[in-house]
């Protein structure tokens, strides 16, 4: 293929040499004359090199081929029977004299039948449309993956590839009715992008998206009005993209944007998902709530919108890349084709065919640009796999395969605009090209038939010609009712029969109790490595290698009924998934995807995992669950059970209307998590029951103790996970530069998880029959049978028993550890729980490596204040829903918050707000920067500040711990220097600070500036028949001093005098006790001493 390129760039100057036929007055050429020359030479002589054309001094056999092929198709199109009789008479006089193919008569009579044929070919084209817009672009594609094309001005990772370049334009090719093409440029951006263009319905208005430059804009939508060409900008905001517009029938707009502020799962880039606004850029909101990118909407004739969903929940990475559909309101989003399916990787590009149910689509891979092959669809023939999947051009069975580079050998094509079933145009390059590499010749557009005939319509040898549409008024499609409402506050979900569809097959009617829902919270940013095994990355993992991709809130459990249906109320705009749940609460199957519904929407399908167009044969017009209102879930937390948010209490009145909107999503900070977390959900049933004997270390009689479920902080990176991993291939460490050895998760997992999962090591030939949760890097798209993995499979479950030494687990307690292993053994309840992102020693693949924390909460600000603007924009709805009357534009709030400047300047205020925080009790005449002063600077309690917060800096001094028992406030750290002293005993409701069950615990008192300590007093917690505590400790010092001391099994002060110490700072390290360890505490931390003179 490489030496066919290379040969095909020399025919240029061949080329040159042919003169045309015929005169041809073209106008603005909308391509060089010898790209279309050889483009014929290519397709009537089926090969790329064409060198030997009309240059034998011998033979005349491929140059008879040539003009018989054309004369027979110009004849078969019928062409006027007096030209084809003197055409005709040309040919057989160059035949029966033999002239040889070098005679330039060949040449004048193949060009003037190649003009002829083109007339023909083109008629079509003109008939459907005399004006198309067209786009000039590079490629539109980064590292990882075709989704990815937002390259925003302030993304932490800059991962353009070798076709990326600046300079664009929006374009007008007209096609007459003889076939006379030419080409107007309407707009240039020489230092951006313009991309996207659409024609609304009644052709009146272009909608595009353009960037003005790399690094100082990103992509906004602009409008531009055909009668007068004028052109306004109606989407803002710097570090916000917004693109691929597709005009709804009532005027509006869906677009991708990258407003969700959400980072991919395995990579770095700045997810996409669908959105709306009217043709004026106001009413803007999110119609989408997805994990991954969602590309590319285009309306079908029923007025749904299509569109191309990246799913990563429990499955593979890049390997479902599918269509899905929902109404132009958001609701009813659904599988379209291919959910299940392998092959193609990705489906792209779909447009509905005019007069017919089927779509034009591109098949392509994963680590590919957006182009690939030309197919067909057709849902009536099935919807997985290549059930409903065919070429075209030429028309051609498509046997399914895994390639990664799907559909990129040979020829490429993207962007099909269908005009029938028979004609498309299509942007295509015969030469092909390195996938994901600089292309040496550049994509141009083509008129295209079934057969693979083809005509060259426009084509620039210095950028790729693209995302052609036609500039016409054209019917809409019938409007849809409003399937949601702002009135309302949650939306339903109805499922006919849980055991119709493949999903149950096998299982026995009644065998399902309940159905279990699930939300997904997305991360902000790439912030540490982890990988799945053998080779796939997970960023910002939540989880241990091959673990859940997302944090998962549960929300909760509804019965089934007997009858296998059930009828509940869900919270909208979140993605949720089912698992349908047995009498022990283990998952008999699980959902591996996601859906939503919009506020008012209630959303059926008839069973599990069952076809599209599947109906019940028996169908149940009276199902149990419908005889009743829907069921509200009954929660998985009982109600305190998760603590508030402590940072609620610093957001404005719209900032928290923001967060709830956001709800699952919404910005958590290093507060309490609010999503499944093992440290708050699991280790504390570990530290109940199971670590008096599970400690990982010597028994008092010097034997080895079962492997440790304690909290303590484990290492865990490339030599823990890979190491010896025997089904790791031998080339593995070759698919990416440095696979697994990158790794840098930065996070702190404790002892017990790392050790239930095995450090991850749970791929190909290795199982983890202790927990035996579905692989990440395994769960491939197909759908997997019930009780494939899980709870049901794992013998961790049979340990939670009394017959296992006497455990004895509530019945809630063991439903926790199975829920954890069905949720695939989740850590993180949050994206920055237990992360170690000030420790973090490389992360080869950002622009923050060292400011990873700053970074993701200014990600975290950016999605608040998208959110915020979006419910200001809503509420502006509702007043016109109500009124009747449009606010203006310009009154409607733009995003803000945004650009390389905005994250310079907060990562800069994040890093300098330690030096501006208040300090409380500082020496008369000192600076206390709005906190308290001390008459005098006499010796006092240094640590003492009862307003401390827990997970928030805002004041000193400030206190902070590796452990702190179910985030709950009664627990924290922040208890233990807020002035109280009480021990248990003496008031049983002291809070106090609480860690779980470790050997490796500390806690820091941070004084805000550097003071003179002299003495150090601790108040530990005791209850009436405890019998020991810590025996052990040590005091740190900034300084480096450190002081070992002895502690009493005593609620009375405990004092340790040292010598004056210029400290920052004091920890409490090494807490040591006796196995088996018990629930110490430590209700007061003071530290005497006073400010520097």
């Amino acid at each position: 293929m490489r030496f066919a390129i290379q040969q095909s760039l020399c025919v240029g100057a061949f080329l040159m040499a042919l003169a045309p036929a015929c005169g041809d007055e073209r106008g603005a050429a909308a391509y060089p004359l010898e790209r279309l020359q050889l483009d014929w030479l290519r397709q009537d002589a089926r090969r790329l090199d064409v060198s030997g054309c009309f240059a034998s001094a011998e033979s005349n056999a491929l140059e008879r081929l040539l003009v018989r092929k054309v004369l027979d198709e110009v004849q078969a199109r019928q062409a006027e029977p007096a030209a084809l009789e003197t055409w005709e008479k040309h040919f057989a006089t160059l035949a029966e004299a033999n002239a040889a193919g070098a005679d330039p008569a060949w040449k004048r009579l193949y060009f003037q039948l190649c003009e002829v044929r083109r007339k023909q070919r083109l008629q079509r084209v003109s008939q459907f449309a005399g004006q198309y817009l067209y786009a000039k672009h590079c490629q539109l594609a980064n590292q990882p993956s075709f989704a990815s094309t937002a390259f925003l001005s302030d993304s932490v990772y800059k991962d353009r590839l070798g076709d990326w370049k600046m300079g664009s334009e929006l374009c007008l090719l007209t096609i007459s009715a003889e076939g006379r093409v030419t080409t107007e440029t309407l707009l240039r951006q020489d230092r951006g992008i313009i991309r996207d263009p659409q024609v609304s319905y009644d052709g009146a208005r272009i909608a595009f998206a353009m960037r003005a430059s790399e690094h100082a804009d990103d992509y906004h939508l602009y409008v531009m009005r055909w009668a007068d060409r004028s052109v306004r900008q109606i989407t803002f905001g710097a570090g916000t993209a917004d693109f691929e517009p597709c005009w709804l029938p009532e005027g509006d707009l869906v677009f991708s944007s990258t407003r969700c502020d959400i980072s991919v799962p395995c990579w770095s880039s700045d997810v996409t998902n669908l959105y709306r606004c009217d043709g004026e850029g106001r009413y803007l909101r999110r119609l989408g709530f997805d994990q991954a990118h969602t590309l590319y909407p285009q309306v079908l004739h029923d007025g749904r919108i299509l569109y191309t969903r990246w799913e990563y929940n429990d499955r593979v990475s890049g390997k479902v890349h599918k269509l899905f559909v929902m109404n132009a309101d958001g609701t009813a989003q659904t599988e379209y084709y291919g959910n299940n399916s392998y092959s193609p990787r990705s489906i792209i590009h779909g447009r509905p065919i005019p007069g017919s149910s089927r779509i034009m689509v591109i098949g392509s891979g994963h680590h590919t640009d957006q182009s690939g092959k030309l197919m067909r669809l057709d849902r009536n023939r099935g919807t997985q796999e290549n059930q409903g999947l065919e070429y075209v051009a030429p028309v051609r069975h498509f046997e399914p395969n895994r390639d990664d580079y799907f559909g990129q050998q040979g020829e490429l094509f993207q962007y099909p605009l269908p005009i029938d079933e028979d004609n498309y145009l299509v942007s295509f390059l015969p030469e092909g090209g390195p996938p994901r590499g600089a292309y040496k010749v550049p994509f141009g557009i083509y008129w295209m038939n079934s057969a693979g005939d083809r005509e060259l319509l426009a084509f620039d040898p210095a950028v790729s010609c693209g995302q052609l549409v036609p500039r016409i008024a054209r019917p809409a499609p019938p409007p849809r009712p409003d399937g949601w409402s702002l009135e309302r506050n949650e939306g339903a979900f109805y499922v006919e029969n849980v055991y119709f569809g493949p999903g149950l097959a096998g299982i026995p009617q009644g065998t399902v109790k309940k159905l279990r829902i699930v939300a997904l919270s997305y991360r902000a940013m790439s912030a540490g490595v982890d990988y799945n095994q053998p080779s796939s990355q997970v960023h910002t993992p939540i989880a241990i290698g091959n673990g859940s991709w997302d944090v998962k809130h549960v929300l909760g459990t509804v019965d089934v009924e007997a009858d296998g249906s059930a009828y509940f109320t869900v919270p909208p705009r979140r993605a949720v998934y089912f698992q349908l749940l047995d009498e022990r609460g283990y998952v008999v199957q699980t959902m591996r995807s996601w859906t939503m519904v919009l506020p008012g929407e209630t959303f059926a399908c008839l069973g599990c995992h069952e076809a599209k167009h599947d109906t019940l044969s028996d169908a149940q017009p009276s199902a149990r669950a419908l005889r009743r209102p829907p069921q509200r879930p009954v929660p998985f937390y009982q109600p305190g059970e998760i603590a508030s948010q402590e940072q609620l209490r610093f957001l404005s009145p719209s900032q928290r209307r923001a967060s709830e909107y956001l709800n699952v999503n919404a910005p958590q900070g290093m507060d309490v998590p609010q999503g499944f977390s093992y440290l708050r959900e699991i280790q504390p049933i570990w530290d109940a029951h199971c670590v008096d004997c599970h400690t990982g270390r010597k028994t008092a009689d010097g034997a080895d103790a079962p492997l440790s479920l304690l909290a303590d902080t484990k290492d865990y990176g490339w030599k823990e996970a890979w190491e010896g991993v025997a089904s790791r291939p031998k080339t593995a460490e070759y698919v990416y530069p440095q696979t697994g050895k990158d790794m840098n998760p930065g996070r702190d997992y404790c002892e017990s998880y790392v050790h239930l999962t095995n450090y991850g090591r749970v791929c190909y030939e290795q199982v983890n029959d202790l927990v035996n949760w579905l692989p990440m890097a395994v769960a491939e798209p197909p759908l997997i049978p019930p009780y494939a993995y899980g709870s049901s499979r794992s013998r961790l479950m049979q340990y939670l028993d009394e017959s296992h030494y006497g455990v004895k687990l509530t019945r809630q307690q063991k439903e926790r550890v199975a829920c954890w292993i069905d949720l695939n053994v989740p850590y993180c309840g949050s994206y920055m729980e237990a992360n170690k992102w000030d420790r973090i020693t490389h992360t080869y693949i950002h622009s923050y490596r060292d400011q990873c924390r700053a970074a993701y909460l200014f990600q975290e600000a950016k999605r608040l204040r998208h959110a915020e603007i979006e419910v200001a924009h809503l509420d502006r709805y509702r007043e016109f829903l109500a009124r009747g009357v449009h606010t203006a534009a310009a009154a409607f709030p733009r995003f803000d918050w945004g650009g390389l400047e905005a994250q310079r300047q907060f990562i800069d205020a994040y890093h300098n707000w330690p030096h501006t925080v208040p300090i409380h009790a500082m020496a008369a005449g000192r600076d206390a920067r709005g906190g308290s002063n001390v008459a005098g600077n006499h010796v006092r309690n240094l640590a003492l500040n009862p307003s401390a917060a827990t997970f928030q800096l805002r004041s000193y001094p400030h206190v902070t711990s590796n452990s702190h028992f179910q985030y709950r406030p009664e627990f924290s750290p922040a208890n233990a220097i807020d002035g109280t002293t009480a021990s248990a005993a003496q008031a049983p409701d002291v809070p106090y600070w609480r860690p779980n069950k470790r050997t490796d615990l500390w806690l820091k008192v941070e004084f805000g500036r550097t003071v003179e300590a002299s003495r150090v007093v601790l108040y530990l917690r005791k209850l009436p028949n405890q019998k020991k505590t810590w025996s052990r400790a040590t005091l740190e010092f900034s300084n480096a001093h450190r002081i070992p001391i002895s502690l009493q099994n005593t609620t009375a002060a405990q004092e340790f005098a040292f010598p004056k110490q210029a400290t920052a700072w004091v920890r409490l390290s090494g807490l040591q006790e006796s196995f088996p360890l018990g629930d110490n505490g430590l209700v007061e931390f003071e530290v005497y001493g006073q400010d520097l003179p």
